[in-house]
C-alpha cells in the first residue's frame, strides 16, 4: 500500500491535462478493480489525490471522477442493507411457513396445482437461497438462485391466473434483492455501469 500512495500521489504543483487526468483515473481503476477483486479492503484515503482530500480520518471521501470505486459509502452501505432486509424477511417467513405447513400454506400451494409433497423441498429451497444471499460472500449467487426461484413464482402466477398483484409481487422481491445488492456491493457496481 505504501508503494501505491507514492505512486499515484499528487505532487502540488503537478498540473495533468484533462487527457492525463482521464487516463490517471483509468488506471488507478483498473488497478483498485484488480486489488477489490483479490479481496483486499482498500482505504478509500488512499485513492483521493491530494488536492481532493478532506479530513484525514473522513472514510467517505471521494475518487475524483470515479465516484464508489471500492469506495462504499456508509449511507449506501446501509441503504442497501436495508432494501436488502425487506425481500429477505418476507422469503425467510415464506421458508420457515414452508417447513412448518400450517393449513394455508398447504390450501394454498395445492390451489396453484403443486402437490402437498413439494411443499417441503421448495421451503428448503427458498431458505437455502436466502441464507446464501445474506452472507456477503456469496450474496451474488444468492441472489441469482432467488432470482430463479422468483421466475418461478412468476410463472405459476401466469399458469393459475392469479391477476397482476400475484404476478408483479416476485417481480418488485427481485427488484428488491438485486437492488439492495448493487448499493452494498461495489465489485457488482463495477460490472454494472449505470453511469455515463
Amino acid at each position: 500500500m505504501k508503494h501505491f500512495v507514492s505512486l499515484f500521489r499528487e505532487h502540488p504543483s503537478t498540473k495533468l491535462s484533462d487527457a492525463g487526468q482521464k487516463r490517471r483515473a483509468e488506471e488507478v481503476r483498473a488497478w483498485a478493480l484488480r486489488q477489490i477483486s483479490e479481496g483486499r479492503k482498500l482505504d478509500p484515503r488512499l485513492l483521493v489525490g491530494e488536492s481532493h482530500r478532506v479530513n484525514p480520518d473522513d472514510q467517505q471521501a471521494k475518487v475524483a471522477g470515479d465516484e464508489g470505486l471500492g469506495l462504499i459509502s456508509k449511507k449506501m452501505l446501509w441503504a442497501g442493507r436495508i432494501v436488502s432486509a425487506l425481500p429477505v424477511l418476507f422469503l425467510l417467513v415464506d421458508g420457515a411457513m414452508k417447513l412448518a405447513k400450517p393449513e394455508i400454506v398447504v390450501k394454498t400451494t395445492v390451489g396453484l396445482g403443486y402437490a402437498e409433497t413439494v411443499i417441503l423441498p421448495l421451503g428448503i429451497v427458498l431458505l437455502a437461497c436466502t441464507i446464501l444471499y445474506v452472507i456477503p460472500q456469496t450474496a451474488v449467487v444468492g441472489a441469482v438462485l432467488l432470482t430463479g426461484y422468483l421466475g418461478g413464482a412468476v410463472a405459476t402466477q401466469v399458469r393459475a391466473q392469479q391477476g397482476l398483484f400475484g404476478l408483479l409481487f416476485p417481480v418488485v422481491l427481485g427488484v428488491l434483492l438485486w437492488g439492495g445488492l448493487v448499493l452494498r456491493e461495489v465489485r457488482l457496481r463495477a460490472l454494472l455501469p449505470l453511469r455515463s
